[in-house]
C-alpha cells in the first residue's frame, strides 16, 4: 500500500505468517521472523522482510547456509506446530479468563478483545502468544513466573516449549507495560497439564 511516496510497512514478527498478512492487509512490507514460525524449535535467530511493492528495493545480509537448513527442516512441521501451539493457546485464555487470580486476559482469541473481529478476518488460528495480568499484583505476578514447572521463564516469541516473562522487567522502568502483566509463548505441550501448572502458580501466589 503506498499513499503518496510513503510505503506502508507492518512489524508482523509475532505472527505465524507475515507474508499472509501482508498480502491481506495490503502493505508495502512487513517484517518476518523466521524462527518463530518457520522454524520453532528455539535454536536459531533470523528475521527478514516479505515485500509486496515492487518498487521497495530490499537490502540486507545474506542468511547463512546452514540457517536457511534449519528454516527448511522446520517448514515440515510448521502447520502440526501452530495448530497445537494455537489450541493450546485459546484453552489457556479461556481458563485464565475464568479465574479469580487473573484480572485481565489479552488474546485475540477472546471475543472481548478489541482486534478479535479483525484476527477473525485474517486469521485461521489466533496464535500462541498470550498475556494475562495477575489479580494479586506486581510481586504476585512475579512470583508465579517463578515457580511454574512446565512454563520456562525466557523471552521468545516462540517455540516448541512454553515460556512465560515478567514482561516490565524486561521492557524496563520506562515501558508502559503493566507491573501485573506475565507473558505466556504456548508450546505444543498437553493443554491440560499447562492449565494446570498455571493454576497451581497462581493460586500458590494468591496464598502467600
Amino acid at each position: 500500500m503506498r499513499i503518496g511516496d510513503v510505503v506502508t510497512y507492518v512489524d508482523a514478527a509475532g505472527h505465524v505468517v507475515p507474508a499472509r498478512v501482508a498480502a491481506v492487509v495490503g502493505v508495502g512490507a512487513a517484517t518476518i521472523a523466521a524462527a518463530i514460525g518457520a522454524g520453532g524449535l528455539g535454536d536459531y535467530i533470523f528475521r527478514g522482510l516479505s515485500m509486496t511493492d515492487p518498487t521497495v528495493i530490499l537490502a540486507g545480509a545474506v542468511p547463512a547456509p546452514f540457517d536457511c537448513w534449519l528454516i527448511r527442516r522446520g517448514l515440515a512441521t510448521l502447520p502440526l506446530r501452530v495448530s497445537v501451539q494455537s489450541s493450546n493457546a485459546l484453552k489457556i485464555a479461556e481458563f485464565l479468563q475464568a479465574h479469580s487470580g487473573v484480572s485481565h486476559v489479552h488474546y485475540p482469541g477472546l471475543a472481548y478483545h478489541p482486534g478479535h473481529t479483525i484476527a477473525r478476518k485474517q486469521m485461521s488460528a489466533f496464535g500462541g502468544m498470550l498475556s494475562f495480568q495477575v489479580a494479586a499484583g506486581e510481586a504476585a505476578a512475579r512470583k508465579v513466573a517463578s515457580i511454574t514447572k512446565l512454563f520456562t521463564q525466557a523471552t521468545s516469541l516462540g517455540s516448541i516449549e512454553s515460556l512465560i516473562e515478567h514482561r516490565a522487567s524486561v521492557s524496563g522502568e520506562s515501558a508502559s507495560t503493566p507491573r501485573d502483566l506475565l507473558r505466556l509463548s504456548v508450546g505444543i505441550e498437553d493443554a491440560e497439564d499447562l492449565v494446570e501448572d498455571l493454576d497451581k502458580a497462581i493460586k500458590s501466589a494468591q496464598s502467600k
